[in-house]
Formats: structure tokens, C-alpha cells, sequence
């Protein structure tokens, strides 16, 4: 494969590999599933629960349906359980909620480059106060993620959620061969320059 990224983007900070690992699985026919783990699981890594599945990152429970929207799909699922097995993965349109289409198998990641769970948050916020000076409860941002929620631009506080983030190169292989422009380095350099004067 070929990935072409420009200098700018290069320089964000990326969730470590061992995030996005440890929250990456399949569902497929035939297997059985905890409904209560599952829910937990999707939860804590960005999923909404809601009453009816139309944007990516939704999920909602109905009796023995499970409907899902992955991230990396183009069309919603839904999952139809015979007790806690899996007896079919549908297709469906998020507009109508007919189905159109069937699969044997998906592949699920994080809905979001952090985790959201209870823990997440604790992390968050002591990270906060530990780096930034006054009241954090008159902070928006601070008191959305306080109350569970996740406002727009949350994502430029990345490095509150991890110990330790990653970079873009973490997640290439060993044996990658990386070309690059010659004036990629000035503009790294200035871009490094404009980001320590915002500091």
C-alpha cells in the first residue's frame, strides 16, 4: 500500500497502537456474544447508544436486535440474535431501516481515537489540572467531559486520554520506505515554530 500525508498532519499526535489493538474485533454467524460486554465494550470506546442507528458510531439494542455503525463501514448492520448467538448480520439503509444486503462477518474499531469510559474520564481530568492553571469547572470542555459528554474539537486534547500518545510512524510497518519532499523540513520547522508560539 501507498500513504501520502502531508507535513502537517505528520506532526499530530496519534493514540497509541496498543488502544486501537486492544479495542479492534470481529463479530461473526454462529458466535455468541455477551450483549451486556458487548454494550460495555462500545461504550468505552466512543459508541452512542440511541434509540435508532443513522450516523456512524451509533448503536442501539431493540429485544433480539442489535444494530451497529461502524466507522469504517459505508452502511449500518443490523445483528439478529437467536439468545446469544449470532444468526444473521443485515445491511440496512439508516433513511427507511429496510434491509438490502447481508454479510457473514465485521470488523469493528474504536468510534473514537480515545477512550470514554468512567476511567478515561478520571484521567482526563487529572491530566487537566495538572497542566493548566484555574478553575477547571469553568472550562466547557472540562465540565462536557466531566458530565459524558464529547464536544466538538475534543480531539486536539488527545494527550489528556494516554499516559502516552503515538505518532503516524508507530503504526507503519518495520520494512516502510518513506519518501519525502526536500522542503518538507522548512515546512515542519515552521510549523513547530507557529505551534510553540500558541503555547
Amino acid at each position: 500500500g501507498i500513504v501520502i500525508i502531508t507535513a502537517n498532519s505528520l506532526m499530530n499526535r496519534l493514540p497509541p497502537c496498543s488502544f486501537i489493538a486492544g479495542n479492534t474485533f470481529g463479530l461473526e454467524l454462529g458466535q455468541h456474544v455477551n450483549l451486556g460486554e458487548l454494550r460495555r465494550r462500545l461504550t468505552a470506546t466512543g459508541y452512542r447508544l440511541v434509540s435508532q442507528v443513522m450516523e456512524h458510531g451509533d448503536f442501539s439494542l431493540r429485544g433480539s436486535l442489535f444494530d451497529l455503525f461502524p466507522p469504517s463501514a459505508n452502511a449500518p448492520l443490523r445483528i439478529d440474535l437467536f439468545d446469544n448467538e449470532i444468526e444473521s448480520i443485515r445491511i440496512f439503509d439508516p433513511d427507511t431501516q429496510r434491509t438490502y444486503g447481508k454479510t457473514d462477518a465485521i470488523h469493528l474499531i474504536p468510534a473514537r481515537e480515545f477512550p470514554t469510559d468512567e476511567n478515561a474520564i478520571t484521567r482526563f481530568r487529572q491530566a487537566w489540572r495538572s497542566r493548566f492553571e484555574g478553575a477547571p469547572n469553568t472550562k466547557p470542555i472540562y465540565r462536557d467531559i466531566t458530565d459524558g459528554l464529547l464536544p466538538a474539537g475534543i480531539e486536539y486534547y488527545l494527550p489528556l486520554f494516554f499516559e502516552k500518545t503515538g505518532t503516524f510512524f508507530d503504526y507503519l510497518p518495520d520494512n516502510t520506505i518513506i519518501f519525502y519532499w526536500e522542503e518538507s523540513h522548512q515546512i515542519l520547522e515552521k510549523y513547530w515554530k507557529e505551534f510553540k508560539m500558541q503555547i
